[in-house]
């Protein structure tokens, strides 16, 4: 067990996690072009060992992800919509998969 593990187990307290531990590696992972099994295996990986502390995790989400991206887009406005478009589109993993557009985005917010 890690450290943070060990001794967020050793606490009597409820910790609250947010969701940029996952999201901030996956995208280092998509930039040096890791293949989607791996991605996967990197957050089964991830999982287990937060498995150790016993979380309670709550994962807010659509089934259907380009409605939820759509929402998102028209929350923040036509400028937060390029700039996500731009930044997924310009992964490595996006340009190695011939992603472009709108189907980046989603693809890279599916997996």
């Amino acid at each position: 067990m890690g450290k943070v593990s060990q001794q967020i187990d050793s606490q009597d307290k409820i910790n609250i996690l947010e969701s940029s531990f996952l999201q901030n590696t996956i995208r280092i992972l998509f930039n040096n072009l890791y293949q989607e099994s791996d991605l996967r295996l990197h957050n089964k990986k991830v999982l287990e060992i937060f498995t150790r502390i016993k979380p309670l995790f709550i994962y807010l989400s659509k089934k259907d992800v380009r409605s939820g991206i759509m929402d998102i887009w028209n929350e923040r406005g036509i400028a937060y919509r390029n700039y996500s478009i731009d930044v997924d589109s310009s992964t490595p993993y996006a340009k190695a998969n011939n992603l472009r557009g709108e189907e980046a985005t989603i693809k890279l917010q599916s997996l």
